[in-house]
């Protein structure tokens, strides 16, 4: 089953946080000191911008208001495909021109060299969401590429190769982040985004969506590793399908709580290095609805446990706040 949501009406050096996976011991307690990590590890979404460890509350301008313009409206068909379901971001699918508007990559500047680092999704004509941990200790601004599909020879230059390229005009996560709790940032563009066919927001989960329905078909989408052991992550833009489980089965691997949603192991599919960042989304009325962020998990990806991804809806008012966008 592929969301197809590319039809509209208008128109290397790999930087790694540390996210540890943590075992409870006997005694069973929640204690954050009562877990001992083992294997270091962080997933990666390729786009995130960084720039100032500036933290301006700003005031709502007009153009951030808006979200979808009336002009581009989704017409969404949900396409089955059988038995490619458990294809292969680590075993998933390879996306189309336009199936993901929403996308974007962001590289940071490392000696003068852009360099890929998460992923992130548009959220209005000023800004892109990405995980706490793409921008938390990197601040540097970062050059932000939007719609493409295919990263195979991108141009690294603002007015070179396919797509839109921006330098951010400052980034910031969330003033809680701390590991992988609060996992969650946002960069500011300099200008406006140009909305087109192939370049949209997409819409997030607010207060009224933040419930959380076990066995609910969600999708993740990344250019991040195939799977543990590949070298880099994936040229071209993959997706999966990730359905929900209960954060009662996923705190029996991880510790987790009401911040975060966890997505069922084993199914041979999963976020991996380079997915950070990324959205876990659902469809809503015909609309793609972002319900979380790819924040961490195991590195033997995929493996036979959940995905953990920050949930969007716990932190609209922080959103709101930062950018004026109405959830």
């Amino acid at each position: 089953m592929s969301p197809n949501l590319s039809s509209f009406s208008p128109a290397k050096r790999i930087l790694f946080v540390r996210s540890s996976r943590f075992m409870k011991n006997s005694n069973g307690s929640d204690s954050a000191m009562d877990y001992r990590s083992a294997k270091t590890f962080a997933f990666f979404l390729i786009v995130s911008a960084s720039c100032g460890d500036v933290r301006p509350r700003l005031r709502p301008e007009h153009h951030d208001m808006r979200r979808i313009p009336d002009k581009f409206t989704f017409r969404h068909e949900l396409l089955l495909s059988g038995t490619r379901q458990a294809e292969r971001v680590a075993a998933g699918s390879y996306a189309n021109e336009g199936q993901f508007p929403f996308m974007a990559v962001v590289h940071r500047l490392i000696h003068g060299r852009r360099v890929a680092q998460c992923g992130g999704t548009i959220v209005s004509e000023r800004w892109v969401l990405t995980a706490g941990h793409c921008v938390a200790k990197y601040p540097k601004r970062f050059f932000v590429i939007f719609g493409i599909v295919d990263k195979t020879g991108i141009g690294y230059d603002v007015n070179k190769g396919s797509g839109v390229a921006m330098m951010t005009t400052w980034a910031l996560a969330h003033p809680d982040y701390f590991f992988s709790k609060n996992d969650i940032g946002l960069l500011r563009m300099p200008r406006d985004i140009p909305f087109s066919d192939k370049i949209q927001p997409i819409h997030l989960a607010g207060p009224e969506e933040s419930k959380i329905v076990v066995d609910t078909a969600a999708y993740v989408v990344g250019w991040g590793r195939d799977g543990h052991g590949s070298p880099a992550g994936t040229k071209r833009l993959k997706y999966a399908l990730m359905p929900l489980i209960s954060k009662r089965k996923c705190s029996a691997y991880w510790p987790v709580d009401h911040r975060n949603i966890c997505t069922v192991p084993g199914l041979g599919k999963d976020a991996c290095q380079g997915d950070s960042g990324g959205p876990l989304f659902t469809m809503r009325d015909d609309r793609p609805l972002q319900i979380g962020i790819v924040s961490y998990g195991d590195a033997h990806c995929p493996s036979g446990r959940p995905g953990v991804y920050t949930r969007v809806a716990a932190f609209a008012e922080w959103i709101q706040d930062v950018t004026g966008i109405e959830l």
